[in-house]
């Protein structure tokens, strides 16, 4: 194996008529070996990005739920920034309490 890798030519003569012989070659044992390693890397940078998805979609809701007005100019803000890749999330119209209470300062 060391004298393919050193591409020496008796050795590449003889893993090319190997390979023929299963009907493949270097090079798509290399793409196989690439997209089986680079899927995994892919799945995760997803799994990441889902995630914090996840966690800007609640922070964004409970915004919402807390300060309405705050929060559509903060979805506005992010539709300009991302175009048209934003999910909208409908929420329920957030319950106002009858009387805000006095703080003392």
């Amino acid at each position: 194996m060391q004298e393919y890798v050193r591409r020496e030519p008796a050795a590449v003569t003889l893993i090319d008529k190997l390979l023929a012989g299963a009907g493949v070659n270097i090079d798509v044992l290399i793409a196989q070996d690439l997209r089986e390693k680079e899927l995994d890397y892919i799945e995760r940078i997803d799994g990441l990005a889902t995630r914090a998805e996840t966690r800007r979609n609640a922070c964004l809701r409970e915004i919402e739920r807390r300060r309405p007005v705050l929060s559509q100019t903060v979805r506005k803000s992010l539709q300009e920034l991302e175009g048209s890749q934003v999910q909208v999330i409908e929420a329920a119209p957030a319950l106002q309490p009858k009387e805000k209470p006095q703080l003392d300062e």
